[in-house]
């Protein structure tokens, strides 16, 4: 898995993204599920941001297509992407939570069965603490300074909420019951102009009044 994240930075500094999509498939499961093996995970410490930012820079693109997604959501790529997301240094990098959080809006996207498998995996309370993180960093004076706008990331996370709330009924109701969704939605649609759609809509899924 290492020497596979390894290949996907040099490509991606020498060859631009075909190459890099190339070697994603060779150290995932080919994009297609043809191989069997799983991936071995990744060392808590062991991979920086910047390598981690490229890897799901990639799969973000990969997740547009509905076969290679469903390939991620079933070879353990997306649950090694779910763990990695629990770090906090990644749930603090603006551009780490943007990709990872649009994989999963992606993945989720008509496809009920990897919402479900998201959601039994605790991953919903990740995404949320990292909204309400950079939704309210400023108050926080450790917070590391970045000049990326979290705008994107709000947006991203919106849309998964959506995509579970429109075709999980029974998660869409535990989340609503367990965890702080209508809130954070909230304050996104109130605060942030270029996420209006977005939050209301997903608010809507919820069955919340606006």
């Amino acid at each position: 898995y290492l020497n596979g994240i390894d290949a996907i930075a040099r490509a991606e500094a020498t060859s631009g993204s075909s190459a890099v999509k190339e070697h994603v498939c060779d150290f995932g499961s080919g994009c297609d599920g043809s191989h069997d093996h799983n991936p071995t995970p990744v060392p808590d410490n062991a991979v920086s941001m910047t390598l981690l930012r490229a890897v799901t820079g990639v799969m973000r693109n990969l997740c547009a297509d509905d076969r290679r997604k469903n390939a991620l959501a079933a070879d353990g790529t997306l649950l090694a992407l779910m763990r990695v997301m629990s770090r906090p240094e990644c749930l603090q990098d603006v551009s780490f939570s943007d990709n990872a959080i649009a994989c999963l809006a992606m993945i989720t996207l008509r496809a009920p069965s990897n919402a479900v498998l998201i959601c039994q995996n605790g991953v919903c309370e990740f995404v949320l603490k990292c909204m309400y993180y950079h939704m309210n960093k400023d108050r926080d004076p450790n917070a590391p300074v970045t000049t990326i706008s979290h705008a994107p990331l709000l947006r991203q996370g919106c849309l998964l909420f959506r995509n579970i709330a429109a075709r999980c009924p029974p998660e869409r109701d535990e989340l609503l019951a367990n965890t702080n969704v209508e809130n954070v939605l909230k304050q996104v649609g109130t605060q942030y102009k270029s996420c209006v759609d977005e939050a209301y809509g997903a608010l809507r899924d919820f069955g919340i009044e606006i």
